[in-house]
């Protein structure tokens, strides 16, 4: 659950709004063969300039953006999922609470911000953005660790 200081701090049309800015000049495109880079394009967006990355790029463009908006970082999660129930994880996605309680699903490239209980995704880690050093403005976050076999969920 999110600290109390949270608690009204950004409600659900502001978390679908910033989602909505990070991915309206975003263009898919994978990073090259055996790179994996998780980067923040928030400069980007804010320059309104059209940028380029993959799912780990606009989730973590999503997070940047929603955190530097005064979301507490305890309400903000990077969460390494298997698209559409794959049996292994490969695809990030973001995730907040929002001031009502509910778990919206950000930065996904396959749509729109959206209601947590909506996603098809089969969690596999999370971090939660108050657990790990963020580097802002094209610079990489931290990977996770592997999430190993299975489907619990878990923290990397």
């Amino acid at each position: 659950m999110p600290s109390p200081t949270f608690l009204g701090a950004m409600d659900a049309k502001a978390i679908r709004l910033l989602d909505l800015q990070c991915r309206t000049k975003f263009i898919y495109r994978a990073d090259p063969e055996g790179q994996n880079t998780w980067r923040s394009h928030l400069a980007e967006v804010r320059a309104g300039r059209t940028w380029y990355g993959n799912c780990d790029d606009l989730c973590s463009t999503v997070l940047d953006s929603i955190a530097t908006a005064g979301a507490a970082l305890d309400a903000i999660y990077r969460i390494e999922v298997g698209a559409d129930g794959a049996a292994a994880p490969n695809h990030l996605i973001g995730c907040i609470w929002d001031d009502g309680g509910v778990c919206w699903i950000v930065g996904d490239t396959f749509g729109e911000a959206y209601p947590a209980g909506e996603c098809r995704h089969r969690p596999f880690s999370y971090q939660r953005m108050d657990e790990i050093d963020i580097v802002r403005d094209g610079a990489p976050w931290g990977v996770p660790g592997d999430p190993g076999e299975g489907g619990a969920l878990r923290r990397s």
